[in-house]
């Protein structure tokens, strides 16, 4: 299994199918949706071959998703997880685990206090829940979303310390 890497053009021919896969937890992307998306990402990781992929923004970011304003309206400072997808296959093999820890280490590294994201909470995916909290992430608030049908979870993972 390779190792995380920063994403490249190429990678959107099999992004976008694995995004697909899992759109009923994330949300529905096109090509140029895709390259508008990782333009505007303080980074976008994948970890080949074609097992996932994970894009992230951070505080300064022309985003205007109601998730991320949520946590933009309450810290000044952090990296968002907008959204990750893994193989079925390849999860049992570590490449969420592997995506987050590259994610971790690149905010460290750069100076964030934490890396915050949002889970289904109803309905609720308790797979994803469950990953959180063993990668040290705590609840800080919850939003129902009436427009998508949903309420999420607000999930914070302090890097300081």
């Amino acid at each position: 299994m390779s190792e995380v890497r920063l994403s490249n053009i190429e990678d959107h021919t099999w992004i976008l199918p694995l995004n697909k896969t899992h759109e009923h937890l994330l949300s529905p992307l096109d090509a140029a949706g895709l390259a508008d998306l990782v333009a505007a990402s303080w980074l976008t990781f994948v970890r080949p071959p074609r097992s996932g992929f994970v894009v992230c923004f951070d505080q300064d970011a022309n985003y205007d998703s109601p998730n991320y304003l949520w946590f933009r309206e309450r810290y000044p400072r952090f990296v968002y997880v907008d959204r990750i997808a893994v193989d079925a296959e390849a999860g049992v093999l570590g490449t969420g685990s592997a995506l987050y820890d590259a994610v971790f280490a690149m905010a460290r590294e750069q100076g964030y206090p934490m890396v915050c994201c949002e889970v289904n909470s109803v309905p609720v995916n308790q797979g994803s829940l469950n990953f959180h909290a063993k990668k040290g992430f705590d609840t800080v608030g919850e939003a129902h979303l009436p427009d998508r049908d949903k309420t999420v979870r607000y999930l914070v993972r302090s890097l300081e310390g």
